[in-house]
């Protein structure tokens, strides 16, 4: 079991209490998963990256589904940019664009396009983003996608989410509040920063 889900699982069960002992570790990550994306929504995104690795005359690649995030910032592996384009019409218009590497990019749906199509193996491209919503729901051999700085708010929303049904509804609104003071908290530390300044396009 991954450490991180072990902590996560054995916290909420202390604060549930030992009588609820037999509930199952399925239900606490269900509830779990609930609050996980609730903290991304209430946060506006956890900041991630993903690299996307070229192959020669391949001009799509698959991505996360498009409405998990917001690309932040395009950092191709060559001395170069990628225009992200929005509009297909847009895009249309770098179809018949002339040039070693990528100039422009649009996704649609789970894929990522490319135009002109990468003429060789090698290259890639980084990503940064703001995701907006669990990718990976948590179980036992993964953990939580929130920064580890809101395993505490995770922990109290869980208890919040199951306490009702289990103990009694007063203990499910003290502990939602407690998720409530303990995410306003962490909000006004600020968001995850990366090491590089951010460099936003005009069409981000």
């Amino acid at each position: 079991m991954d450490d991180r889900s072990r902590l996560f699982i054995t916290r909420v069960r202390k604060r549930l209490g030992a009588e609820y002992n037999d509930l199952q570790d399925e239900e606490i990550y269900d509830a779990g998963n609930l609050y996980q994306t609730q903290i991304m929504i209430e946060t506006g995104g956890v900041e991630k990256d993903f690299t996307i690795h070229f192959k020669a005359g391949l001009d799509h690649y698959d991505i996360l589904d498009e409405s998990a995030f917001k690309l932040r910032r395009i950092s191709p592996s060559w001395d170069g940019s990628i225009r992200l384009c929005n509009n297909p019409s847009e895009f249309e218009e770098y179809k018949n664009a002339s040039s070693n590497y990528p100039v422009a990019l649009t996704i649609y749906g789970d894929k990522m396009y490319f135009y002109p199509a990468p003429a060789s193996d090698g290259d890639s491209v980084l990503f940064w983003m703001l995701q907006r919503e669990i990718i990976t729901p948590m179980d036992d051999d993964t953990p939580p996608e929130t920064p580890v700085r809101y395993d505490l708010a995770l922990i109290y929303g869980t208890v919040a989410e199951l306490a009702p049904e289990l103990t009694d509804p007063r203990t499910g609104m003290a502990y939602y509040q407690m998720y409530r003071n303990q995410l306003d908290l962490m909000k006004h530390r600020g968001n995850n920063k990366i090491a590089i300044t951010r460099q936003m396009e005009d069409n981000f």
